[in-house]
């Protein structure tokens, strides 16, 4: 690894060791979408802090379930249909 890399690496977790090679793309969908949501949430505060809140339980409620339906799918369907 070359010197450049190493400055831009903060942290690194190695998720194949911990939860098999297969669950790579899961984790990297589900850290997608949270930081989609959580920058989507920051802005429309920073937009208009009178009307959304920062991390309110309507954003919670929608981020669980979106985390939940990224499980199911990678979890159940990518299971039990193959696309080729």
């Amino acid at each position: 690894m070359n010197q450049l890399s190493k400055i831009f690496e903060v942290f690194e977790i190695n998720v194949s060791e911990k939860m098999g090679e297969e669950y790579l793309p899961l984790v990297e969908d589900m850290t997608r979408m949270f930081t989609l949501q959580v920058f989507v949430q920051v802005m429309m505060f920073l937009r208009n802090p009178y009307e959304f809140s920062l991390f309110d339980t309507d954003f919670i409620e929608l981020l669980v379930y979106v985390m939940l339906g990224i499980c199911v799918y990678w979890l159940v369907f990518k299971k039990l249909i193959v696309f080729k």
